[in-house]
């Protein structure tokens, strides 16, 4: 709590502990600590402290020669300037985290580096080295058995591949990413998917069907991103939504008709897709205001 804080004293008091001798076990389990909270302050999307925070692990784990956890606030380092919004700058950090990692033998630096490498990679449209980078990565989790990184892998796989315009490959990606993370009980990286998938299927296909499924997904993430407190990405969620509902919504019809009439109503009329309501009555219309606004949503309501 103090490190996600202002504690910015506290942060000074125990990096001058270490240069006193904190037992090595000791530093391991504060870098594990910081590093953890730097990737919670990210997806709170305090970009400010999760920088801080990687900054410090990272000043310590290099005073102390721990490389693993040198590895890990490299890491971290990048994927806050990815999130940024500086997918270059990001790259610098992968690549020396996974020449790092190479040169002493550490495969998993190699899978874990490969899959933001590739995210990044495509952010700057170079879906081809993004093919390859999330490629490489699956085939070292594979060897590694690590099911993380192999799950994770298969969403900037399936970006590139929709991107390169592999549409079946992209399908076959994301379903597998969607499947595993959901078994491995990832909620953000979960989110995350399920939004990209939404986003490449919507453009993939503007049919009724496409665009329920997508809703489907984004509707999902929206559900775990607010239950983890992510905003920015709650209010990415929510502009997409809102594009896909402008697409779903019926064209009004230019003269609707009640049953029974043989001439155009020109007021109080509600239309529904093939459904057309009459009424004047004023509470009636609000009701019909409120109906028009949930039609949308899977939840129930009670009118």
């Amino acid at each position: 709590e103090s490190l996600l804080g202002d504690g910015c004293d506290e942060r000074e008091e125990q990096a001058a502990a270490l240069s006193g001798g904190m037992p090595r076990m000791a530093v391991r389990v504060l870098l594990a600590t910081e590093e953890e909270l730097a990737q919670h302050a990210q997806q709170l999307s305090d970009i400010d402290k999760a920088t801080a925070l990687a900054n410090h692990a990272l000043e310590i784990a290099r005073a102390n020669s721990l490389v693993r956890e040198e590895l890990a606030a490299l890491e971290c380092l990048g994927e806050v300037e990815y999130e940024r919004g500086k997918p270059a700058e990001a790259l610098r950090y992968y690549a020396e985290c996974i020449a790092r990692g190479e040169a002493i033998g550490m495969s998993d630096a190699t899978t874990e580096g490969k899959r933001r490498e590739a995210e990044a990679l495509n952010a700057l449209g170079e879906h081809a080295k993004a093919l390859a980078a999330a490629t490489r990565c699956i085939e070292v989790a594979e060897t590694n058995e690590d099911r993380y990184e192999h799950a994770v892998a298969h969403r900037p796989l399936a970006i590139a591949h929709s991107m390169l315009g592999s549409q079946e490959e992209a399908e076959r990606a994301f379903r597998r990413a969607i499947e595993e993370i959901r078994t491995l009980g990832e909620r953000f990286e979960l989110a995350k998917t399920l939004v990209e998938f939404a986003c490449h299927l919507r453009e993939w296909d503007a049919n009724a069907l496409a665009l329920g499924a997508a809703g489907e997904y984004l509707r999902e993430a929206r559900e775990l991103l607010a239950a983890l407190g992510a905003e920015r990405w709650v209010a990415r969620v929510d502009v997409e939504l809102a594009a896909i509902m402008q697409l779903t919504e019926p064209e009004p019809s230019a003269t609707p008709v009640a049953v029974g009439s043989t001439a155009p109503v020109e007021k109080g009329v509600r239309t529904f897709g093939s459904v057309s309501i009459v009424t004047r009555s004023s509470e009636m219309h609000r009701v019909l205001e409120q109906v028009a606004r949930v039609a949308p949503s899977d939840l129930p309501v009670l009118i």
